[in-house]
């Protein structure tokens, strides 16, 4: 009897939790950015890589790759977006309210530490204040790290309306020079307030997820031998072995102490390095990132009460600014054109040239039609591309991309926005879809003046300084 009338009032608690969450919205109240202050020009790099600067320009919507310096860290653009959302807040800030700071991101700067935990005591000095009672947090998955930290945060803020939360996505987008990936790095933060009330944009509890399990994009930990480090590096310069003493066990051994004892000491037998630069595969991971999305977007539609058709605004994580648009094609067939008579008679002799299997050489051609058809292109600059304008500007952001593109597509977009589509994605790799709805009318012009301010005063380096820093 008793345990009946456990089970019960567990019951009716979840019952009361789900109804609570459900009726609360939550979502952002106001947000911030940081942008590094140097670019290199995507012409010049094109040049220097002797590609066709039309490839990267045309073909994938590059114009400028914003390059960190040195102290431009993943927490220093994590803390300036966070000084940014708090000088730009309309409301009163009362740091009391916060409960949780939770960063995005795949650019940590230590294995234990939390990256977000290096700037408290920064905070706390500038705003003379406590933040001992703020969770503190990273999480990482590849680029959808951030949007992980959105849903955990909007679900804490649901079931407890009168606090705050902040989600931060900073990082930076580093691949090998000369490498196929050189040309969409980047870098920068964006800062989101997350509450209860004065939301400025509103997230349901409708989420498409698809997750599995791929190797399309890492960062591995690579070891080296010390002794063999140490060896290489006295022949380098004339010594060919290093001095045997005894051990402690009187068996000769070769020494490494007083080298740089802090560093040749430590008691493993190999050193670790964690490079930035990642190891991928571009054809395989394009191939994770459409299949996911259109996976987590099927979900999505099963769950949601959403007409997909009604969005105004598809917002994609873009490695590049194109990427989006170039993804996004299959989606456009299954949600616009299958039904709608109007596009197909728009379509023509493309439409009825449809192969069958979706699985072939054929079908590929054909979507490579769809993607220059004119009802495509139509669809692509009125719900995709205002989203681009910063990724051009910016370049690979990693966890923050979909978040400028949020607010590059409320900022350029011709259109009175409402409903806005997320299609967030992460290497490794998992896909989130789900829907976002203006409640408030924001200032399209305000938010564009922000964003531009953002990018106007930055340093045009050469490819060469490129380089230089690059290397440190």
């Amino acid at each position: 009897m008793f345990y009946q009338l456990f089970i019960l009032s567990v019951d009716l608690t979840l019952f009361f939790l789900i109804n609570i969450m459900t009726n609360i919205t939550a979502g952002i109240e106001s947000f911030g950015i940081y942008i590094p202050q140097n670019f290199v020009d995507i012409e010049e790099l094109a040049i220097a890589r002797k590609i066709e600067p039309n490839k990267l320009t045309k073909g994938l919507g590059l114009k400028k790759m914003s390059i960190p310096s040195s102290f431009e860290t993943t927490h220093f653009m994590a803390k300036e977006a966070i000084l940014d959302l708090i000088e730009n807040h309309q409301n009163t800030w009362d740091w009391s309210e916060i409960d949780r700071i939770y960063l995005g991101t795949e650019s940590a700067v230590d294995f234990a530490k939390p990256t977000i935990t290096f700037i408290q005591n920064d905070l706390e000095i500038k705003y003379n204040t406590s933040l001992e009672h703020v969770d503190f947090l990273d999480m990482t998955f590849a680029c959808i790290g951030a949007i992980d930290a959105l849903h955990i945060c909007l679900d804490y803020v649901r079931l407890r309306p009168k606090k705050k939360c902040l989600v931060i996505a900073s990082d930076i987008a580093k691949y090998d020079l000369n490498s196929g990936g050189e040309y969409t790095q980047g870098g920068g933060a964006v800062a989101l307030l997350i509450s209860a009330e004065n939301s400025i944009i509103t997230f349901d509890n409708n989420v498409g997820t698809s997750t599995q399990s791929a190797f399309d994009f890492y960062k591995p930990i690579q070891t080296f031998n010390k002794e063999k480090l140490a060896q290489a590096l006295l022949q380098s310069n004339g010594v060919n072995k290093l001095k045997k003493y005894p051990s402690k066990t009187n068996k000769e051994k070769s020494y490494l102490e007083g080298l740089i004892s802090s560093f040749w000491d430590l008691p493993e037998e190999t050193i670790s390095i964690h490079r930035k630069a990642p190891v991928y595969d571009g054809k395989y991971s394009n191939e994770c990132y459409i299949n996911r999305i259109e996976s987590a977007l099927n979900m999505f539609s099963k769950v949601s009460q959403l007409n997909i058709e009604t969005t105004d605004s598809w917002i994609f994580h873009l490695p590049y600014a194109y990427q989006g648009r170039r993804s996004a094609v299959n989606m456009w067939v299954k949600y616009f054109a299958e039904d709608n008579r109007d596009i197909q008679d728009k379509l023509g002799y493309i439409w009825k040239e449809k192969p069958e299997k979706r699985d072939s050489e054929d079908y590929n051609n054909w979507i490579k039609s769809i993607s220059k058809s004119s009802p495509y292109i139509e669809f692509v600059q009125k719900h995709i591309a205002p989203s681009e304008k910063m990724s051009s500007e910016i370049g690979n952001m990693y966890t923050a991309s979909i978040f400028m593109a949020m607010l590059s597509a409320i900022a350029f977009s011709q259109n009175n926005l409402q409903n806005l589509m997320f299609l967030a994605y992460g290497s490794g790799s998992k896909s989130k879809v789900f829907h976002g709805k203006i409640t408030k009318r924001m200032s399209s012009e305000l938010i564009k003046n922000r964003l531009l301010e953002g990018i106007k005063d930055r340093q045009r380096i050469s490819v060469e300084e490129y380089e230089k820093q690059h290397s440190l």
